[in-house]
Protein backbone atom coordinates (compact mmCIF):
# COMPACT_ATOMS: atom_id res chain seq x y z
CA UNK A 1 0.00 0.00 0.00
CA UNK A 2 2.94 2.55 0.83
CA UNK A 3 4.60 1.75 -2.39
CA UNK A 4 1.10 2.88 -4.08
CA UNK A 5 1.17 5.63 -2.36
CA UNK A 6 4.95 6.72 -3.11
CA UNK A 7 4.07 5.83 -7.03
CA UNK A 8 0.82 7.66 -6.94
CA UNK A 9 0.70 10.55 -4.47
CA UNK A 10 -3.02 11.15 -5.70
CA UNK A 11 -3.93 8.87 -2.99
CA UNK A 12 -2.34 10.16 -0.22
CA UNK A 13 -5.36 12.56 0.55
CA UNK A 14 -7.77 9.51 -0.56
CA UNK A 15 -6.24 7.21 1.43
CA UNK A 16 -6.49 9.18 4.72
CA UNK A 17 -9.77 10.30 3.73
CA UNK A 18 -10.82 6.57 3.51
CA UNK A 19 -9.02 5.56 6.39
CA UNK A 20 -10.24 8.04 8.64
CA UNK A 21 -13.85 7.59 7.73
CA UNK A 22 -13.25 3.66 8.50
CA UNK A 23 -11.97 4.69 12.26
CA UNK A 24 -14.74 7.68 12.41
CA UNK A 25 -17.24 4.67 12.07
CA UNK A 26 -15.97 2.36 14.21
CA UNK A 27 -15.85 3.88 17.56
CA UNK A 28 -19.28 4.51 18.06
CA UNK A 29 -19.71 1.01 17.74
CA UNK A 30 -16.58 0.01 19.49
CA UNK A 31 -17.59 2.38 22.53
CA UNK A 32 -20.60 -0.18 23.61
CA UNK A 33 -17.94 -3.13 23.68
CA UNK A 34 -15.79 -1.29 25.73
CA UNK A 35 -18.60 -0.29 28.42
CA UNK A 36 -19.11 -4.01 28.65
CA UNK A 37 -15.49 -4.60 28.67
CA UNK A 38 -15.35 -2.24 31.72
CA UNK A 39 -13.41 0.21 29.96
CA UNK A 40 -15.53 3.23 31.08
CA UNK A 41 -13.69 6.09 30.90
CA UNK A 42 -12.46 5.45 26.78
CA UNK A 43 -15.99 4.98 26.20
CA UNK A 44 -17.79 8.03 28.04
CA UNK A 45 -14.89 9.49 25.93
CA UNK A 46 -16.10 8.35 22.54
CA UNK A 47 -20.00 8.86 23.28
CA UNK A 48 -18.73 12.56 24.24
CA UNK A 49 -17.29 13.37 21.05
CA UNK A 50 -19.73 11.81 19.09
CA UNK A 51 -22.79 13.64 20.94
CA UNK A 52 -21.08 16.65 18.68
CA UNK A 53 -22.17 14.71 15.13
CA UNK A 54 -25.30 13.02 16.40
CA UNK A 55 -28.39 13.51 19.25
CA UNK A 56 -27.85 9.81 20.99
CA UNK A 57 -31.25 9.31 21.70
CA UNK A 58 -31.57 5.69 23.19
CA UNK A 59 -35.12 5.52 21.29
CA UNK A 60 -33.55 5.49 17.79
CA UNK A 61 -29.96 3.79 18.25
CA UNK A 62 -28.35 0.40 18.02
CA UNK A 63 -27.20 -1.30 21.04
CA UNK A 64 -24.79 -3.68 21.25
CA UNK A 65 -23.83 -6.10 24.54
CA UNK A 66 -27.21 -4.42 25.76
CA UNK A 67 -25.17 -0.64 25.33
CA UNK A 68 -25.87 2.15 23.72
CA UNK A 69 -23.89 2.96 20.35
CA UNK A 70 -22.68 6.06 20.22
CA UNK A 71 -24.76 7.29 16.88
CA UNK A 72 -28.45 6.94 16.22
CA UNK A 73 -29.33 4.63 13.79
CA UNK A 74 -29.92 7.54 10.54
CA UNK A 75 -25.93 8.31 11.61
CA UNK A 76 -24.66 5.06 12.02
CA UNK A 77 -25.77 4.07 8.12
CA UNK A 78 -25.22 7.46 6.91
CA UNK A 79 -21.64 7.49 7.74
CA UNK A 80 -21.11 3.51 6.84
CA UNK A 81 -22.37 4.18 3.58
CA UNK A 82 -20.36 7.57 3.32
CA UNK A 83 -17.19 5.59 3.77
CA UNK A 84 -18.07 2.60 1.73
CA UNK A 85 -18.99 5.13 -1.32
CA UNK A 86 -15.23 6.88 -0.17
CA UNK A 87 -13.66 3.03 -0.64
CA UNK A 88 -14.92 1.81 -3.91
CA UNK A 89 -14.41 5.92 -5.10
CA UNK A 90 -10.86 5.41 -3.96
CA UNK A 91 -9.77 2.06 -3.26
CA UNK A 92 -11.00 0.46 -6.24
CA UNK A 93 -10.73 0.69 -9.80
CA UNK A 94 -14.86 1.64 -10.29
CA UNK A 95 -15.36 4.89 -12.30
CA UNK A 96 -18.81 7.15 -11.60
CA UNK A 97 -18.99 8.25 -14.75
CA UNK A 98 -21.56 10.78 -16.55
CA UNK A 99 -20.95 13.62 -14.23
CA UNK A 100 -24.07 15.80 -14.65
CA UNK A 101 -26.09 12.07 -14.22
CA UNK A 102 -23.76 11.85 -10.95
CA UNK A 103 -24.99 14.94 -9.46
CA UNK A 104 -28.76 14.02 -10.16
CA UNK A 105 -28.40 11.11 -8.56
CA UNK A 106 -26.79 12.53 -5.27
CA UNK A 107 -29.80 14.60 -5.12
CA UNK A 108 -32.22 12.19 -5.92
CA UNK A 109 -30.34 9.92 -3.22
CA UNK A 110 -30.38 12.81 -0.40
CA UNK A 111 -34.15 13.47 -0.97
CA UNK A 112 -35.84 10.88 1.01
CA UNK A 113 -33.18 11.84 4.57
CA UNK A 114 -34.21 15.73 3.91
CA UNK A 115 -38.54 14.26 3.36
CA UNK A 116 -38.31 12.26 6.43
CA UNK A 117 -36.54 14.54 8.63
CA UNK A 118 -38.28 17.42 7.39
CA UNK A 119 -42.08 16.35 8.14
CA UNK A 120 -41.03 14.32 11.48
CA UNK A 121 -39.71 17.93 12.70
CA UNK A 122 -42.57 19.77 11.35
CA UNK A 123 -44.83 16.81 13.12
CA UNK A 124 -42.97 16.82 16.55
CA UNK A 125 -42.83 21.21 16.17
CA UNK A 126 -46.84 20.98 15.84
CA UNK A 127 -46.53 17.92 19.00
CA UNK A 128 -45.65 20.85 20.97
CA UNK A 129 -47.41 23.50 20.25
CA UNK A 130 -50.86 21.73 20.16
CA UNK A 131 -50.32 19.63 22.62
CA UNK A 132 -50.89 16.49 21.14
CA UNK A 133 -48.85 13.20 19.93
CA UNK A 134 -46.91 13.69 16.63
CA UNK A 135 -48.67 12.70 13.28
CA UNK A 136 -45.50 11.20 12.17
CA UNK A 137 -42.88 9.40 13.70
CA UNK A 138 -40.01 7.45 11.48
CA UNK A 139 -39.13 4.22 12.23
CA UNK A 140 -35.19 3.37 12.80
CA UNK A 141 -36.01 1.04 9.92
CA UNK A 142 -36.92 4.45 8.22
CA UNK A 143 -34.21 6.02 9.51
CA UNK A 144 -31.47 3.28 8.33
CA UNK A 145 -32.35 3.14 4.65
CA UNK A 146 -32.28 7.32 4.43
CA UNK A 147 -29.17 7.26 6.44
CA UNK A 148 -27.61 5.04 3.63
CA UNK A 149 -29.41 6.98 0.87
CA UNK A 150 -28.27 9.76 2.25
CA UNK A 151 -24.77 8.82 2.67
CA UNK A 152 -24.66 7.23 -0.64
CA UNK A 153 -24.81 10.48 -2.38
CA UNK A 154 -22.96 11.79 -0.17
CA UNK A 155 -20.65 10.35 -1.20
CA UNK A 156 -20.99 9.98 -5.00
CA UNK A 157 -20.91 13.80 -5.08
CA UNK A 158 -18.11 14.81 -3.01
CA UNK A 159 -15.45 11.95 -3.39
CA UNK A 160 -15.67 11.51 -7.44
CA UNK A 161 -14.99 15.12 -7.60
CA UNK A 162 -12.18 15.40 -4.81
CA UNK A 163 -10.37 12.07 -6.93
CA UNK A 164 -11.10 14.20 -10.56
CA UNK A 165 -9.75 17.41 -8.86
CA UNK A 166 -6.60 15.68 -7.80
CA UNK A 167 -5.83 14.25 -11.02
CA UNK A 168 -5.70 17.21 -13.16
CA UNK A 169 -4.00 18.88 -10.12
CA UNK A 170 -1.12 15.84 -10.33
CA UNK A 171 -1.34 16.06 -14.59
CA UNK A 172 -0.98 19.85 -14.87
CA UNK A 173 2.14 19.91 -12.85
Amino acid sequence: MLAKLIKDPTQIIPSILTWGLFIFNLLPILAPILVAMGEKNISSAIYWIYQFTCHQKASRSFFICDNQCGWCARCTFLWFSTFITAYITFMTRIIWSFKGLRTIVAVLLVLPLILDGGIQFIATAYSLWASVPPFYESTNSIRAITGILFGTGLGLYFFPRLRDELREDMSSN
